[in-house]
C-alpha cells in the first residue's frame, strides 16, 4: 500500500484495494478490488526498510492483472478494511 493500513488489517480480514489516479478533475480514487482476503502482512526488516508493511491479498486472476497495471503504472495504491 501507499500509506500506512489500519491496525486491524491482518491475515484473515477483508480489504478492498483502490488506486488514485490523476483526471481531468484532479485525483480520482478507482475501485480495483472490492473485496478481498489477506493472505499476509509482511514488516519491513533491516535498518534502511520501509516503514510501511507489505501486504498479500487473495484475488482472482481477472482483478490481479487490474492491481499489476497500477503498480505498474506506478499508481497510488491503498488498503481499506471492510466486512
Amino acid at each position: 500500500p501507499s500509506l500506512e493500513t489500519a491496525s486491524t488489517v491482518k491475515p484473515g480480514t477483508w480489504v478492498s484495494l483502490w488506486q488514485v489516479i490523476e483526471g481531468g478533475q484532479g485525483y480520482e480514487p478507482q475501485l480495483l478490488v472490492p473485496r478481498s482476503e489477506v493472505a499476509a502482512v509482511i514488516e519491513a526488516e533491516g535498518l534502511f526498510a520501509n516503514e510501511i508493511p507489505a501486504i498479500e491479498v487473495l484475488v482472482s486472476q481477472e482483478k490481479s492483472t487490474l492491481v499489476l497495471t497500477a503498480i505498474a503504472a506506478d499508481h497510488e495504491i491503498f488498503v481499506v478494511p471492510v466486512r
